[in-house]
């Protein structure tokens, strides 16, 4: 039997420019590099991406989530004024 889809050495890959005026090409990511494939009928191909890095933890999200670690009582404590 033969493949509903065939795929062979896949490359996808975006340009990262660098410049206003010049754009000079710097680099690239490689969003596919080299991937084969084939699909037969019956068959089902799942793809799971990973688009970017997460971005880093917000510090005041840090400090609410310490403040719902605590116990209740010491995160009702009031706050020492001048």
């Amino acid at each position: 039997m033969s493949a509903l889809v065939e795929v062979s050495n896949l490359k996808v890959w975006f340009p990262i420019k660098s410049g206003i005026v010049l754009d000079r090409h710097v680099g690239d990511i490689k969003a596919v590099d080299d991937v084969s494939l084939a699909i037969e009928r019956g068959e089902t191909l799942g793809l799971v991406l990973r688009i970017a890095e997460p971005a880093p933890l917000d510090r005041s999200a840090d400090r609410r989530a310490d403040a719902r670690a605590r116990p209740r009582d010491e995160a009702r404590r009031p706050c020492q004024g001048a």
